[in-house]
Formats: structure tokens, C-alpha cells, sequence
């Protein structure tokens, strides 16, 4: 009886550990994008819980911050608010929530073992904001499994690979940034959604650069300790200085559905 007892604790406290470390409220992603005539970042942000159909969901909130040209050919900087997401971790499994038919689909499931397939949508739907594209099939295959240190923190790393339908990726459709893996507790260094497999326009989605909570740090390669995970380069034609943090733009109302 006493061990059947220490099993029911230990499964209790796994499954509490699961849902305290996938975003966390305050947790936030920075995305660089691809080279262009306009400069762009992309930040999803947790920024509170929801229950959805009995389940404690973490609220992403995703902007896109963008250089635009005004009537007078001066650059300034605007913003792009997607519709929120909402999404939990049970299990080991992270879900995320589709509005359109009030169910959750599976986007990673650190259960799984290499040769494994998750599917994620196998029906039309458009895409993920703010690389809104419509796609049949949302598809990858776990190719191996790895174990990596981040902030001493042991984690799960898997490299995975598209199905050859998959209309949307974790992968690289630039094939510019080498292995792209999904990491657990910060999901796909691509994107954090997936991008559309034909992506390779002017500005879009390039990988991730920072990760930020309140245990966990991570830097990709290309993006030094000394630069801010905020940083915006100097608008075109206007004398303004680099940005340093997006953090400290005021945006009303914030979070936006439009």
C-alpha cells in the first residue's frame, strides 16, 4: 500500500512539474527575420492562464514589430497583434487550442521516440499569425533524440523532419540555419507555431534568438550576450538610434485581437 501510494505522489508531482514549465506567465520568444528592405521581430509572450474545456491553458500573446514608410518617406515602427493563442502541457505532451472546431491539437509530445510521427493538422486550416498561409497538413517525424543543458537546466532536444506532404514545417524551408530542433520547455527554434514550407519571403520568420523565463535562458549562436533579445536596427532615413526594448513601447490596448 505504501508504494502504491509513493507511485501516486511521484505521477502527481511529474504532471504538476509539467504544467509549472511550459510557458510560464512572463515567459517570452524573440524571433529575428529573414534579411529585407524592412527590419521586423516577432515576440510571443505569456501573459496569464485560462481554463478552456477543464483544462489550465497558458495565454501566448504574439506581435510582430515592423518598419513601415509613411507619405513623407519617413520610416517609423508600427506593430502587428495576432489573435491570441491559448495552450497546455499534460503528460508531457504540449497542446495547443483551435478555435475553429473548440478542440485542442497535439503540437509536441516529448513522449515520443525517434521514428515516431505527430500530426498535427490534417485538415485545411490557415496557418499560424503572423505567417498566416493555408495548409493541409501539418505533419513531422521524429528523427532522433538528444539531451541538452540549458541554464543547468537538462532538457529533451529532438530533430525532426517534415512529412513529404506537410504543407507546414518546423524546418527550414530557406535551408539557411542548418538543424532546426524542437527544444522542450521552448518548443521549435524555427518557430514556435511552425511556418508555411514555401516561406522564403522578403522579412519572413528567420529562427529564434532569445528565450527568457524566470529559470531558463537560451541564446541562439548568431545572437550575443552583449545585444539585447529586443533589439530593433536603426529605421531607415530617420537618425533614430538602435531600439533596445520593445518591452517599454506602451501599445493600448494590449492584448489586442486586431
Amino acid at each position: 500500500m505504501k508504494k502504491l501510494t509513493s507511485t501516486i505522489i511521484i505521477l502527481l508531482l511529474l504532471n504538476i512539474s509539467f504544467a509549472q514549465t511550459w510557458a510560464p506567465v512572463g515567459a517570452k520568444w524573440y524571433y529575428s527575420h529573414n534579411g529585407g528592405s524592412f527590419q521586423e521581430l516577432t515576440v510571443i509572450e505569456s501573459i496569464g492562464d485560462t481554463t478552456i474545456n477543464t483544462k489550465l491553458c497558458k495565454i501566448l500573446n504574439t506581435y510582430q514589430i515592423y518598419e513601415v514608410m509613411d507619405s513623407t518617406g519617413l520610416y517609423h515602427w508600427d506593430t502587428l497583434f495576432c489573435p491570441l493563442q491559448y495552450s497546455y502541457q499534460e503528460s508531457g505532451i504540449v497542446y495547443m487550442f483551435e478555435l475553429s472546431n473548440n478542440s485542442f491539437d497535439i503540437i509536441y509530445d516529448f513522449n515520443a521516440i525517434s521514428g515516431d510521427t505527430i500530426t498535427v493538422k490534417e485538415t485545411t486550416f490557415m496557418g499560424y499569425c503572423p505567417e498566416t498561409m493555408p495548409g493541409n497538413l501539418f505533419e513531422y517525424v521524429i528523427d532522433s533524440i538528444t539531451d541538452t543543458l540549458i541554464s543547468n537546466i537538462p532538457l529533451q532536444k529532438q530533430f525532426i523532419s517534415p512529412t513529404q506532404n506537410s504543407d507546414w514545417v518546423f524546418s527550414d524551408p530557406l535551408g539557411m540555419i542548418g538543424d532546426v530542433p524542437i527544444i522542450e520547455r521552448i518548443g521549435s527554434i524555427k518557430f514556435l507555431f511552425g511556418v508555411y514550407h514555401l516561406q522564403v519571403m522578403e522579412g519572413s520568420i528567420y529562427c529564434l534568438r532569445c528565450y527568457q523565463d524566470s529559470l531558463l535562458s537560451y541564446r541562439a549562436s548568431f545572437w550575443t550576450d552583449t545585444v539585447p533579445c529586443g533589439q530593433l536596427r536603426p529605421l531607415h532615413n530617420s537618425g533614430i538610434e538602435d531600439y533596445n526594448d520593445p518591452d517599454q513601447i506602451e501599445i493600448y490596448p494590449n492584448p489586442a485581437n486586431s
